[in-house]
């Protein structure tokens, strides 16, 4: 009987904890704020309306590079995937094409020359190219988008021209090294000449030039 009575009570009082810790934790969760949801972007609701109106130009296309100036934080180029290459200088707060509507439109990579006296100079390239889909049973690149070489600024980004030693790719065709360039990198040391390296479709490429 004492021992089928130290049963009754340790499980009471094992009850009684259990509703005790409920009550607890229900008055701490009435107590605490709403966990507010998270948004299901984190860049779009703290752009501005201006800043999204390039986003939403059907001309802009899939934004694939930024860099900001060395001299002045407030200066950006970003560049597009068939929309151009695009300036701010609010920040980011309003921006303007600056590629002729001519020109190539396929911007995949921006740099700035950075050396001392030259950080007015700015190269980027073009051509969309992914990797390939299956890299065990294919080398064939899924292609996004065909580029033709690869353009420089000599005002700090305000107005590009082609290098004609990348030009000549054939449209829908994908030959030429200089129709998907990944990246563009300046030598930041040496200044008796400009030499400039391109990651590009089957090689990497270099000028001096």
């Amino acid at each position: 009987m004492l021992a089928s009575g130290l049963v009754l009570a340790a499980a009471w009082i094992w009850l009684s904890c259990k509703q005790s810790q409920k009550t607890h934790n229900q008055a701490i969760a009435k107590a605490k704020p709403e966990k507010e949801k998270a948004p299901r972007s984190y860049l779009l609701p703290m752009m501005a309306e201006h800043q999204l109106n390039m986003l939403r130009d059907p001309h802009t296309g899939n934004m694939l590079c930024i860099a900001v100036d060395v001299d002045n934080e407030n200066h950006l180029l970003a560049g597009s995937a068939s929309g151009g290459m695009w300036e701010s200088n609010t920040e980011g707060n309003l921006w303007h094409k600056v590629t002729a509507p001519d020109a190539e439109q396929s911007a995949t990579c921006v740099a700035q020359d950075r050396r001392t006296g030259k950080h007015h100079t700015w190269y980027y390239g073009s051509g969309e190219l992914l990797s390939t889909t299956n890299r065990n049973v294919s080398t064939s690149v899924r292609t996004v988008g065909l580029g033709n070489g690869i353009f420089k600024s000599t005002d700090n980004g305000s107005s590009w021209q082609a290098l004609p030693s990348t030009q000549g790719g054939q449209p829908g065709v994908l030959k030429d090294v200089f129709q998907g360039v990944w990246r563009i990198v300046t030598d930041p040391v040496t200044m008796n000449k400009d030499v400039v390296y391109a990651a590009c479709y089957g090689a990497i490429m270099r000028s001096e030039n």
